[in-house]
């Protein structure tokens, strides 16, 4: 427990500040994400700076077995090309369903015209593929949460 802290508050601290500051350069989003590393829905903002290099935090539903509960992802990320992108993401997804802090990825097609205009993501998510591979066991690593696609539209300003 002590370790998952002292990795994910640096990480939440550095994403805090670098999603508080957005500077003129850079371009930010909101967009719905059906799937992905919620299970259900959620809510997210992301902010990638002139570089590409840029992070995103969301709210999410998370839905399993018949109950409902919340989920927050928080990335980093990494975005390459100007109206067709590729997107490079990790980072960390708290559940309450699961009770705990687990780790998230992403590769992605990002439709995301400079300036203002619509998003459009598709992605894949690495980390909870892993949960389908029979040599991986659940009891020694937390390989995640979420569904392995997932399909995402927002805005871009």
């Amino acid at each position: 427990m002590k370790l998952r802290l002292r990795v994910t508050v640096p990480v939440l601290w550095i994403l805090v500040g670098l999603l508080v500051s957005p500077r003129s350069y850079g371009q930010q989003s909101i967009y719905g994400e059906l799937l992905g590393n919620s299970i259900a829905v959620s809510l997210n903002y992301d902010y990638i700076a002139s570089g590409g290099y840029g992070g995103r935090v969301g709210v999410g539903l998370s839905t399993f077995d018949r109950e409902n509960g919340m989920s927050i992802p928080i990335a980093f990320q990494y975005v390459v090309g100007s109206t067709h992108r590729a997107e490079l993401g990790l980072g960390v997804a708290y559940s309450s369903l699961e009770g705990g802090v687990y780790p998230l990825s992403s590769i992605a097609y990002r439709f995301q015209p400079d300036g203002q205009g619509i998003l459009f993501r598709v992605s894949l998510n690495p980390i909870q593929l892993l949960d389908s591979y029979p040599f991986v066991d659940r009891r020694k690593i937390r390989v995640g949460i979420g569904m392995p696609v997932c399909v995402s539209i927002g805005y871009s300003f």
